[in-house]
């Protein structure tokens, strides 16, 4: 199992434009990446990021994929990346204590 916890703030950019690109196409898109069990996106009540999405995956190279770098550079999302800022990204693996 593995784990994609992505959070982030936006600048410069409609409010409404930023969340109709998150909920209908990045968050659906990415969710339906093979290896991808569920996808979901929080607003933050306190940090430094205001939006926070987790994504459980089936293992944390889902995210190294091809098919997630394809639906993650659409021509919308370029458009908006660089208004993306304070990102916090961690990839996880599931931590399995060792048996002693």
């Amino acid at each position: 199992m593995g784990l994609l916890v992505a959070g982030f703030n936006y600048v410069a950019v409609n409010a409404r434009e930023f969340n109709a690109w998150y909920g209908t196409e990045h968050l659906p898109q990415l969710s339906q990446v093979s290896g991808c069990v569920t996808a979901r996106r929080f607003r933050v009540t306190s940090g430094a990021q205001r939006y926070l999405a987790l994504y459980h995956l089936t293992g944390p190279e889902v995210v190294a994929s091809k098919a997630w770098e394809a639906v993650a550079a659409t021509p919308w999302t370029l458009r908006l990346r660089p208004h993306i800022c304070d990102r916090l990204r961690l990839v996880l693996r599931r931590y399995r204590r060792d048996a002693a």
